[in-house]
């Protein structure tokens, strides 16, 4: 019931397992994928690597057109994040029961109305000389409730479950998801 209810992108899943760890070296090899003396000499993450190129995740420090120069990546980092990596989590199933009864309140002042789809949302389909504004207003509600809809939907699949959530460094050494 949960997965028929709303769109699922299941890359932006957690895992339910450790992610692999990211394995450096000092040495150049010929299964290098890093730079300048720091060489990732084994790609962390997802389990499949599939998930890892659909993500980007291909590489510790993500690329970015602001970065003119290769990332040197200190052993440091490389612990860091696969110290995150490895840390599971758990849903809180009370929060959970608050928000999935929030979510079904038709005054929720938690949601503020985003937990409904908007209530002019089928003349988008049926009005082809809608005004921009009011369409673009309509489908960013739609948005954020289906946002909204998926995440209860997720935690809800996964609240008996260790989960984890690999992790990337940017350019700047800031640390983020996948």
């Amino acid at each position: 019931k949960i997965l028929s209810s709303s769109i699922f992108n299941s890359i932006k899943f957690p895992m339910i397992c450790k992610p692999k760890e990211w394995k450096k070296s000092h040495i150049k090899s010929n299964n290098d994928y890093g730079n300048k003396g720091n060489y990732i000499t084994e790609i962390g993450g997802y389990l499949l690597e599939e998930f890892n190129e659909l993500n980007n995740n291909n590489t510790i420090v993500r690329l970015n057109s602001f970065n003119k120069t290769d990332s040197i990546i200190s052993d440091s980092q490389v612990n860091t994040i696969n110290f995150l990596d490895s840390r599971g989590f758990k849903i809180n199933k009370d929060v959970l029961k608050f928000v999935k009864e929030e979510w079904e309140d038709d005054n929720s002042k938690l949601f503020k109305g985003f937990n409904r789809l908007h209530e002019f949302t089928d003349i988008i389909y049926e009005n082809n000389n809608l005004n921009s504004n009011i369409k673009n207003e309509i489908l960013s509600h739609n948005s954020k409730y289906w946002v909204y809809k998926n995440i209860i939907n997720i935690a809800t699949l996964f609240q008996n479950q260790i989960i984890y959530f690999p992790t990337y460094l940017d350019f700047r050494g800031r640390i983020y998801p996948t």
